[in-house]
């Protein structure tokens, strides 16, 4: 039996057999899916490009501990949702008011962190896929 990992926007990795607040990487808002379907099946909530504004807030204040409180605000006033979140970069942190460079650097760090696990994600679903198609 292989384990699968969960990605959470507050950056724990669990088992996918966890409890719904620490799996997958979905936010914990009120209007996410619930990680298990009515059959007891886990599922994996939306992946970060579809997270909302308040999704993105509250991945950043779990990930960047002070940073994310500090520049919380500043996510919500640029309207960064999921989308926006993983196709940022320093220059576009530092336009969005992120004046310093080690404030980027830490910020972007764990961007790059989530693009990461979620193209891993994504990855293993297409092989999963591909090979029930065989």
């Amino acid at each position: 039996m292989t384990m699968k990992m969960a990605i959470l926007p507050g950056g724990g990795k669990e088992e996918a057999s966890a409890a719904p607040s620490s799996s997958s990487y979905s936010s914990t808002s009120s209007n996410a899916k619930s990680p298990t379907s009515n059959k007891g099946t886990p599922t994996r909530p939306r992946p970060p490009a579809l997270w909302t504004v308040n999704e993105c807030k509250l991945w950043l204040g779990r990930h960047c501990g002070d940073l994310g409180v500090q520049y919380s605000e500043l996510f919500h006033q640029n309207n960064v949702n999921g989308r926006a979140l993983l196709r940022m970069n320093s220059v576009a942190l530092e336009r969005m008011g992120i004046s310093n460079a080690v404030h980027r650097h830490e910020i972007w760090r764990e961007i790059i962190k989530l693009k990461l696990k979620s193209d891993v994600l994504e990855l293993r679903d297409l092989e999963s896929q591909l090979a029930s198609q065989k």
